[in-house]
């Protein structure tokens, strides 16, 4: 493609950005309106000794969870990990070192 053309269509790419150009020219945007102000949602109090004691209780959980279980057991452990974690997001608890 010694003369320059793209091979595809035969025109330069300078020509191929030119028909691409809009025939109007864009005026400035329609400005948006300012964003409504956003208001915290409320948030819950949390208390630092049921975050511990929900912190305690998911330790609890994984320490039976590694013994040999019955499915329905497991199962059961499962679901009490994820409602003391959903507490504990709820709550809106402090990350605690779980060791």
């Amino acid at each position: 493609m010694k003369d320059g053309s793209a091979g595809v269509g035969g025109g330069l790419y300078a020509e191929q950005l030119a028909r691409m150009a809009p025939a109007v020219p864009v005026g400035p945007a329609v400005p948006l309106p300012p964003p409504a102000a956003a208001v915290p949602a409320p948030r819950p109090t949390a208390d630092a000794g049921r975050c511990k004691a929900l912190y305690e209780w998911v330790r609890q959980i994984d320490a039976a969870a590694r013994m040999p279980l019955p499915p329905q057991e497991q199962d059961r452990l499962s679901a009490d990990r994820k409602r003391a974690n959903d507490e504990i997001f709820t709550l809106r608890c402090e990350s605690l070192e779980r060791s």
